[in-house]
């Protein structure tokens, strides 16, 4: 019998733990459910580009889907004793990536609701981050034995392009222009990549990455 996950393994081995766990969370979310997309793909390779030996990037991504609960938990405890002002902005950005597609899966909402959890947030510090990234509070997980659930989800339709930019600032339905500006304005201090030094250059870089994304959404929105 094995005493240490393959993860806790991998751990041993790094100089800088807080890195491949940063990394080891990200790859799980993209993968959560059950599919890994060019786009995920893509954002991982030029998050971890440049990394070294440190973050190994196809590594991680089969550790991640054999990880268990328990290896998520540690990465996420590993990263919330670094330093505890970490905690907010790294669930920020993990809404901010679950966000991109243009609408949030129920596994992604627990997801989430799980990383608040271990990070020692709670949903009133999940409710807080959210409101400062949205001005309102992080939804309820959707109901599979709803059947307004079913008639949603029925076409199996992506979201539109505007739905999904939308989405990325926070947003949804028809927002004045004024709201998609204060939106934008919010998340750019949200994705500010000073606050995610102490997590390590992959943090910082996934920021800068997303800030990116979120400044060409809001673009595409107010039509510069």
């Amino acid at each position: 019998m094995e005493l240490l996950s393959e993860f806790e393994r991998t751990l041993i081995t790094r100089k800088e733990p807080t890195r491949t766990c940063f990394v080891l969370v990200l790859c799980w979310l993209a993968q959560c459910d059950g599919h890994l997309g060019e786009d995920e793909r893509e954002l991982l390779r030029q998050v971890t580009a440049g990394s070294g030996p440190e973050v190994q990037l196809e590594e991680l991504l089969g550790i991640a889907r054999r990880a268990t609960t328990g290896d998520i938990q540690l990465a996420l405890e590993i990263l919330r004793e670094t330093n505890p002002a970490i905690r907010r902005p790294i669930l920020q950005l993990v809404i901010s990536l679950a966000l991109v597609d243009g609408h949030l899966l129920t596994i992604e909402n627990h997801i989430v609701r799980l990383m608040a959890d271990v990070l020692g947030l709670g949903l009133d510090g999940l409710n807080d981050a959210f409101r400062e990234m949205t001005g309102h509070d992080f939804p309820e997980p959707e109901d599979p034995g709803d059947p307004a659930f079913w008639e949603r989800h029925r076409t199996g339709a992506s979201p539109s392009t505007r739905a999904q930019d939308l989405a990325a600032l926070g947003l949804e339905g028809n927002p004045s222009t004024d709201e998609i500006r204060a939106a934008f304005r919010r998340l750019a201090k949200v994705h500010h990549p000073d606050r995610f030094a102490s997590a390590g250059p992959e943090a910082v870089k996934t920021a800068e990455l997303q800030f990116k994304r979120i400044r060409a959404a809001y673009e595409r929105l107010v039509g510069a």
